[in-house]
């Protein structure tokens, strides 16, 4: 039976990224298993796992913007930028005004330089900052580039506000928490994260793990057509495919796109290409 395809997986909140994978991988009895995104233990919703040849897909999915939906607590500080952490400062929030508050966040919309938080996955020095953090040592985080398309206020209900935040590859929704208490002199963090969209995939076509793991997982693999829709498509023809599939020299039209491409025969993926440094870029999936 063919293992290889894209999932939607419901991710509930209190369980790591991780372990969704290794539950997967025992569900279809593979080794061979990746997502296109993590969620912290705290955050819930749209997980989007790989398997089999599909894990090459990860790098380009997991380049799509998402959207979340997020409540911050107002008032205080605490070491994780979330609910997980130690609360570290709290201050009076009751002079916030409503217009205080639009005025900030829409200083988050467009491209900003975001420093992720200290307790995150990223590597310094070849260790996992978290693990920096959670020792105590010094944490140095560099900023990096996003964008945030839109950032909507949903409720107002002091210390708590709501956010719908529709953002870019590598926003931490934790950092937009933080500085926005910082912002405001009064510090912030997020209480409650849920992904509910990342490229033209949503929440509402995933599974939830539990019935994943209790019938036939293949029923739930998303067909060609609709994992490759956030993507420009080229329709092959059978020779092109034939030398895609073979290593041979194939001209195409589209390899002059810096877009990654998916190449089609019929209902079937054969590829996807990208330029890399004026370098046609092809990840085969046959």
């Amino acid at each position: 039976m063919n293992n290889s395809g894209i999932l939607l997986i419901n991710k509930p909140v209190g369980m790591s990224s991780f372990f969704v994978v290794k539950k997967v991988r025992q569900a279809f009895g593979i080794k061979k298993v990746g997502h296109a995104g993590t969620l912290d233990p705290l955050a819930c919703g749209l997980m989007i796992i790989a398997l089999g040849k599909y894990t090459k897909l990860c790098e380009y999915l997991s380049a799509k913007d998402k959207i979340y939906e997020t409540t911050f607590c107002l008032g205080t500080k605490t070491s994780t930028d979330d609910a997980e952490g130690g609360i570290i400062e709290q201050k009076d929030f009751s002079h916030i005004t409503l217009t205080d508050l639009q005025k900030a966040i829409e200083s988050f919309r467009g491209k900003i330089a975001q420093v992720p938080p200290n307790f995150s996955a990223i590597k310094v020095n070849g260790k996992r900052a978290y693990s920096l953090a959670r020792n105590n040592e010094e944490v140095s985080l560099k900023a990096r580039n996003i964008e945030v398309f839109s950032i909507e206020l949903t409720k107002f209900e002091l210390p708590f506000i709501s956010l719908k935040i529709h953002c870019s590859k590598g926003t931490y929704i934790r950092s937009i928490a933080r500085d926005l208490g910082e912002m405001l002199k009064i510090g912030a963090y997020a209480s409650f994260i849920k992904r509910t969209a990342c490229s033209n995939f949503n929440l509402e076509q995933s599974v939830e793990l539990e019935d994943l793991l209790c019938s036939d997982p293949h029923k739930y693999f998303l067909p060609n057509l609709q994992i490759t829709k956030s993507f420009k498509i080229l329709e092959l023809s059978l020779e092109e495919k034939d030398k895609i599939i073979n290593n041979q020299v194939c001209n195409l039209k589209s390899n002059q796109t810096n877009e990654p491409v998916a190449l089609l025969c019929g209902e079937s993926l054969i590829a996807m290409l990208k330029n890399d440094d004026n370098k046609a870029k092809i990840t085969r999936f046959v």
